[in-house]
């Protein structure tokens, strides 16, 4: 069991470019889906006359390999578009683009800053397993770190929701930076029993200690711009201090597969975030699965008794009848 020294981590829905926004009280959508960045100027459509890539691939300077690759980028242009068309005249959407996108280019061409722009491969080792890699240049110059906004984990998150809009079954999205230094994971495969799975209670322990770091690091990276950073419990408590995920106390994992939160009372008891363990499992859930893919049951429980328990889905989460091990 990991004690939690006041140490704290709060979730909420993703923040993206100015982290400026405390988290909402009703944000417990069963996963994170955030819109493109902003399109801010058009410029001439490249030319694609000597594109090498297959006949049943899109004509793009994005390479893909394996099964549904191909599609999987079609899935993500198409997404792409919607996006755009729903959003133009809104905020920094100007509607100057030349859409619809025919390739990620074009609207990397038209959109410079956002992320999504830059990938350079897409791999399907498995129908339903995609790893995708960045170009070395990373979006409008910036660079690429795991605990900054708009880099990899954002790019885990937001590539897995738009592809899988169109995407039948399972679906698990990896990016990684060229060099393989950066990488992150969202959703997961169905797998066999994990005869690694643990089983004793050092090991147990262990590993809640380190989806419990999975969880702070998330954390960590959605409210850098708001907290300054979020390194403790205690930090996060600091900095939105009526929010239940301020006052964790323990983290610990009965069986393999299965966490259990608890939180000890304070200033959030009557206020917006209420029912606490409803408002925090779904959140801890998505949080926790940008890096880890191997929860399968997540419950919180108050000092008052409330529990709740959301069950891994490949869409983020799903509430479940399952009976937790507590």
């Amino acid at each position: 069991m990991k004690r939690v020294s006041r140490v704290l981590a709060a979730v909420a829905a993703l923040v993206f470019a100015s982290c400026g926004t405390s988290p909402e009280p009703n944000d417990t959508a069963g996963s994170a889906t955030t819109e493109a960045s902003a399109i801010t100027h058009d410029a001439e459509q490249p030319d694609h006359s000597g594109s090498q890539e297959p006949p049943n691939s899109p004509d793009t300077d994005v390479k893909t390999q394996g099964p549904g690759a191909a599609d999987s980028l079609e899935h993500l242009l198409t997404t792409l578009n919607t996006v755009y068309n729903d959003n133009v005249g809104h905020g920094n959407f100007s509607g100057e683009c030349d859409a619809p996108f025919a390739t990620l280019e074009e609207f990397r061409q038209c959109s410079p800053d956002d992320p999504i722009a830059y990938l350079d491969s897409i791999e399907a080792p498995q129908r339903g397993e995609l790893i995708v890699t960045l170009l070395p240049d990373s979006w409008g110059g910036g660079g690429y770190d795991p605990d900054r906004v708009f880099t990899v984990p954002y790019l885990a998150e937001i590539l897995h929701g738009y592809i899988g809009r169109h995407t039948n079954g399972i679906l698990q999205v990896t990016t990684t930076t060229p060099d393989g230094e950066y990488q992150a994971t969202q959703g997961r495969l169905p797998t066999a029993e994990n005869s690694d799975a643990p089983t004793g209670a050092a090991e147990l322990e262990a590993w809640a200690d380190e989806r419990f770091d999975d969880w702070l690091r998330s954390m960590n990276f959605t409210y850098q711009g708001l907290c300054g950073g979020v390194d403790s419990v205690a930090d996060y408590r600091q900095c939105v201090p009526d929010d239940p995920h301020g006052y964790i106390t323990d983290f610990e994992a009965p069986v393999a597969g299965e966490l259990v939160v608890r939180i000890e009372k304070g200033p959030w008891q009557g206020g917006p975030y209420e029912p606490a363990a409803t408002f925090m499992a779904g959140n801890m859930m998505l949080k926790i699965a940008s890096y880890s893919n191997d929860v399968d049951l997540l419950t919180v429980i108050t000092p008052d008794g409330e529990t709740h328990t959301v069950e891994y889905a490949p869409s983020g989460y799903t509430d479940t009848t399952r009976e937790p091990t507590v």
